[in-house]
């Protein structure tokens, strides 16, 4: 590894700026692709079982859509689920490893 020896420190956040946007990218193609492939299926699905091009497609508007709005929710739901773990993890430790104060 180089010797990361910089004035300010300002090279080093240019270096890590540039990181963060390319993994930005790169996270960004992915759920493209993922949409993309995501819409595929439920048309193919819905078309396989309907003979429908019509319902086939609302189908594949239709329950991405939906998905996308429950995982926003489900993720909300983890996040709290994470954020009470650390709170219980950081909490200080009372006899036989019972929390003390709460």
């Amino acid at each position: 590894m180089a010797n990361l020896n910089f004035k300010n420190g300002y090279q080093l956040r240019i270096i890590l700026s540039k990181e963060i946007q390319r993994r930005e990218e790169s996270a960004m193609i992915k759920t493209i692709s993922f949409a993309i492939a995501h819409f595929t299926v439920a048309f193919s699905v819905t078309f396989a079982l309907t003979g429908s091009i019509v319902i086939g497609g609302l189908v594949a508007l239709v329950e991405p859509t939906v998905n996308t709005v429950v995982y926003h929710f489900h993720e909300k739901l983890w996040d709290r689920i994470r954020a009470r773990r650390a709170r219980t993890q950081e909490a200080p430790q009372g006899v036989a490893g019972m929390t003390v104060g709460g």
